[in-house]
């Protein structure tokens, strides 16, 4: 009998996390087609990249949100986060192999993520590197005199970090910079994040995250592009305003104050219609 519920309460998980995620999946796809729809005619075969690269990062960094989240909609939303960030959108600037890269980064993260209580520490540690050796060996296969060299993102490409209040974003790309950091509401979610995430003691994450940020405005590292190296903090943000998303609710009800959960409702509206109405104002500048 023991077993019989023990196998249903794993079908019934599996079920609802194969429901979420599909809910999740369908979510990015029609904000994916509301902001390329018009542009969709000019698109080559190899431009619908730009469609699905934002669409997949999103659904990756979903999944891999889903390990610590409990409430479905700081998940979507976290993934919201990271496949359709400033800097994500603004990649569509440049060749569509560079979505490749957006893709892998959150996908890559999945066996560290999903199989951390089943391996060593030492053996984790290494899988967390899996995004890491992706990103090198991407560049280094096209950099390769036989290919090319090819590069999908300039070398010398610069990112800007007085953009990551969401503000100055369009602004960025006449000097030729790309934005990183969140709309509007994120930072302040974000700082909520962190306070509740250094409670946890992930110090490989903070790590990996740091390491990517100082590799950002380094000069190129084995003929990567430094601003790849980006994509691996802006998932970490995107996991921690999340959580800020989870916490918030549960929270004001343990203080006995479910009066402000509308409140909170509407603030998760403002910040996806926020999203959205800057996401659509980034792909008309670059198309």
């Amino acid at each position: 009998m023991e077993i019989t519920e023990q196998t249903k309460q794993i079908t019934n998980s599996g079920r609802r996390f194969f429901l979420n995620i599909s809910a999740g999946l369908a979510i990015y796809c029609c904000l994916a087609y509301y902001l390329f729809a018009p542009y969709l005619v000019q698109f080559s075969r190899f431009d619908y990249l730009y469609v699905a690269g934002p669409v997949l990062g999103a659904t990756g960094a979903c999944i891999v949100i889903f390990k610590w989240s409990d409430r479905y909609f700081s998940a979507v939303l976290g993934g919201l986060f990271y496949g359709f960030s400033p800097l994500v959108l603004a990649t569509t600037a440049y060749h569509p192999l560079a979505q490749t890269l957006i893709v892998a980064v959150p996908w890559l993260f999945l066996p560290a993520v999903y199989l951390e209580k089943k391996l060593s520490p030492a053996v984790c540690g290494l899988l967390l590197l899996l995004p890491a050796a992706a990103i090198v060996a991407f560049f280094m296969v096209l950099a390769d005199s036989s290919i090319g060299p090819f590069f999908p993102m300039p070398l010398r490409l610069a990112i800007s970090i007085r953009t990551f209040t969401g503000f100055g974003i369009l602004e960025s790309f006449s000097s030729g910079q790309l934005p990183f950091g969140y709309y509007h509401v994120g930072p302040w979610l974000l700082a909520v994040g962190v306070i509740g995430f250094i409670r946890q003691h992930r110090p490989a994450a903070i790590a990996l995250a740091i390491t990517g940020m100082v590799l950002a405005f380094c000069k190129p590292v084995l003929q990567v592009s430094p601003v790849v190296w980006t994509l691996m903090p802006l998932l970490f943000g995107a996991i921690l305003i999340s959580q800020a998303i989870q916490w918030i609710p549960g929270l004001l009800e343990r203080k006995g104050k479910p009066y402000m959960m509308a409140m909170v409702v509407v603030l998760y509206i403002a910040v996806f219609y926020d999203a959205i109405l800057s996401a659509g104002r980034i792909v008309d500048y670059i198309f």
